[in-house]
């Protein structure tokens, strides 16, 4: 289900960038936008991360940054701001 919901995400997104870009003569700009997003690296991540109103990228990368965050068992990060 959030596959179909994805997909209708970026398919409403694609229509919104190109209708924008045709507006100011940026045709070819308007029909490649972001095809990548059908990639399935690109996909199947944004549709395990789908909310809905978010980005689902930013969703993985919050999980990612989190995981780094909080080291497991001997593993310790250390994070120190250099002058």
């Amino acid at each position: 289900m959030k596959a179909w919901k994805h997909l209708k995400t970026i398919l409403h997104h694609k229509a919104l960038v190109r209708k924008g870009c045709f507006k100011v003569g940026l045709y070819r700009q308007g029909l490649f936008h972001d095809m990548s997003k059908y990639s399935p690296t690109e996909f199947l991540v944004g549709c395990r991360y789908f909310q809905g109103d978010k980005s689902p990228n930013n969703a993985g990368r919050k999980r990612i940054f989190c995981r780094m965050a909080a080291p497991q068992g001997a593993q310790q990060a250390s994070f120190r701001v250099l002058d």
